[in-house]
């Protein structure tokens, strides 16, 4: 899974953010979060993603990137966030089990900020706001890893080829996390590449660690027209406009294996006397 790292920005009031993200968080039928399993590992296959960058309010950033993180900015009051919005047709998740097959056709939306260190090391990876699925499987699993997991069973998409372009319409929808993507992408050529991608979020148990190691074609473009105005937690700190329409976006296909590891636990407190 990709993203790319550009630059843009103004201000924006940050007052209502924080209530908004908590509340969609913890959206959706899942079992609360719990350091019980540490790792969770989902092969995502056949997928197609579109990035599309806003600029946000940075002020309104720190109030959801914790202060031990430095976040990216692009000019001095504005910095970047990534809506990612992918469909895959085949994914598996592990640990599972005989009865749980791998799942077709799931779709994902991350919200993710570029920063440049973390506890003063430089770093390249991205804090991970929000990520919807409508995958409950996985959704349980990350969920227990402290991830910001919101559960959307009433996400849809569609994907049409044709050899030249494909067709993509997502309609994301659940826990605040609300927002359609329409895009013409042109068909990237056939060579596969490898790369690899970090988010990092601070959970209630500690650091999570999201790696994906891709599998991907060329990055092409697509043609994207979205609405953005009844997604929550962008609202507050949007600078950029709200319905891009007719733009141009990085458009991926391909596949990647998502590692999340819980790597630096929060240590229990003092044995009960």
């Amino acid at each position: 899974m990709h993203q790319t790292r550009p630059h843009l920005r103004a201000a924006v009031a940050a007052a209502a953010v924080t209530a908004s993200l908590v509340g969609l968080v913890a959206a959706g039928p899942l079992a609360p979060a719990h350091a019980e399993r540490t790792r969770v590992v989902s092969v995502q296959e056949d997928c197609h993603e579109v990035a599309i960058p806003r600029a946000v309010s940075t002020s309104g950033l720190r109030e959801l990137v914790p202060e031990r993180h430095t976040i990216n900015t692009i000019t001095a009051t504005a910095s970047r966030l990534w809506i990612i919005t992918v469909t895959c047709q085949w994914v598996r998740v592990e640990p599972g089990s005989d009865r749980s097959p791998a799942r077709r056709t799931t779709t994902y939306t991350l919200g993710a900020v570029p920063l440049t260190a973390s506890d003063g090391v430089p770093t390249r990876d991205h804090y991970l706001l929000w990520w919807g699925t409508d995958n409950p499987e996985e959704a349980a699993k990350l969920r227990q890893l402290g991830l910001p997991i919101t559960f959307q069973p009433g996400t849809t998409s569609t994907v049409s080829e044709d050899g030249a372009t494909n067709t993509l319409a997502f309609d994301l929808r659940g826990g605040g996390l609300d927002y359609r993507v329409d895009a013409v992408g042109n068909e990237p050529g056939t060579a596969v590449t490898t790369s690899e991608m970090r988010w990092v979020h601070d959970g209630p148990d500690g650091t999570v660690l999201v790696t994906a190691a891709n599998r991907t074609r060329p990055a092409s473009t697509a043609v994207t027209t979205a609405d953005f105005s009844t997604l929550e937690p962008l609202i507050p700190i949007l600078v950029s406009p709200v319905r891009p329409t007719n733009v141009p976006f990085t458009y991926f296909r391909g596949g990647w294996t998502m590692t999340a590891e819980l790597v630096d636990r929060e240590p229990e407190g003092p044995p009960a006397s």
